[in-house]
């Protein structure tokens, strides 16, 4: 028999997603400039404000593992939402075991690199103090780099995913209004994954509207294929990381992949039949001010 008293629990993104958490330790490559070339470049140029910041390692096998770690982070950000913290993000359940391979892939990567890092540390800092010398550096230093026994853990990645939290999951009592606000931060959550995704939509449109609004053979009309296959991109994303049922996210998600798949086409198009193109940029900026509209 039918319990008329028993708790109907919603169906929420917590049933659907699980937080994950890129833990990424980096060297900064940034340093401020010496005092004395600093207020050189102020007299010179006429302004107190000015900071300047000299950059390290700008080539060498350090940036290339600089470059991997970003990209990690670049994957990280593109799997996952935003949640309601900073920190943890938003994975769809269904996307588990690719973000997992991902991100071992990225850690396995890391790992096999490090070592030859800390062992040749020396050998590297010198190298990249010779090429800043040879750019014009001045004052260059020993002293602006991390000591070597420092080095290991400057360069590493870890990953980890828990449990969306939800208001029935307290295992002690307590009160109402506790409850409520964990209901509104799954409501807040949803709110920020449909304004994420709407973004995500959003920018790639407006860069090839912006671009493919110069006439065929005018000056800066030439474009790279990224400019479509961003479009595609970003609906993939979308699609992939609509966990919140939100109609209106839903509707944008469908009107981008009718102007994609039926007005697009491949860029080669767009670089040689200028009927298409202003056809493809009335398509896309109609699409550009609905997008706009729900942020």
């Amino acid at each position: 028999m039918f319990d008329m008293n028993a708790v109907v629990e919603t169906h929420t993104i917590a049933d659907s997603c699980l937080l994950a958490v890129l833990e990424r330790q980096r060297l900064s490559t940034s340093r401020r400039a010496d005092k004395y070339t600093e207020e050189r470049i102020r007299q010179q140029e006429g302004d107190d404000s000015i900071t300047i910041r000299k950059h390290l390692f700008k080539s060498g096998p350090v940036r290339e593992l600089l470059r991997i770690l970003d990209s990690a982070y670049a994957e990280h950000k593109k799997m996952t939402a935003p949640w309601i913290d900073r920190g943890p993000r938003l994975l769809p359940g269904v996307m588990f075991e690719k973000y997992a391979s991902t991100m071992n892939e990225f850690k396995e990567m890391i790992d096999h690199l490090v070592p030859d890092i800390v062992r040749n540390w020396e050998t590297l800092v010198q190298a990249d103090m010779h090429e800043r010398q040879i750019h014009g550096a001045k004052h260059i230093s020993r002293d602006e780099y991390p000591h070597d026994m420092d080095v290991a853990g400057m360069f590493s990645i870890d990953w980890r995913v828990a449990p969306v939290p939800k208001d029935s999951d307290f295992r002690v009592q307590v009160p109402e209004y506790i409850k409520e606000k964990q209901r509104q931060s799954l409501q807040d959550a949803v709110e920020g994954v449909r304004r994420d995704l709407i973004q995500r939509m959003l920018e790639p449109v407006q860069r090839a509207v912006a671009k493919l609004s110069i006439e065929i053979g005018e000056k800066g009309s030439i474009f790279r294929d990224s400019l479509v296959e961003n479009l595609q991109d970003a609906l993939d994303q979308a699609q992939e990381l609509n966990v919140t049922d939100d109609p209106k996210l839903a509707a944008a998600i469908q009107q981008m992949q009718v102007v994609v798949h039926g007005y697009i086409g491949s860029p080669d198009a767009l670089r040689e039949q200028e009927g298409h193109r202003k056809q493809a940029v009335e398509k896309l900026s109609e699409l550009a001010g609905m997008m706009q509209s729900q942020l």
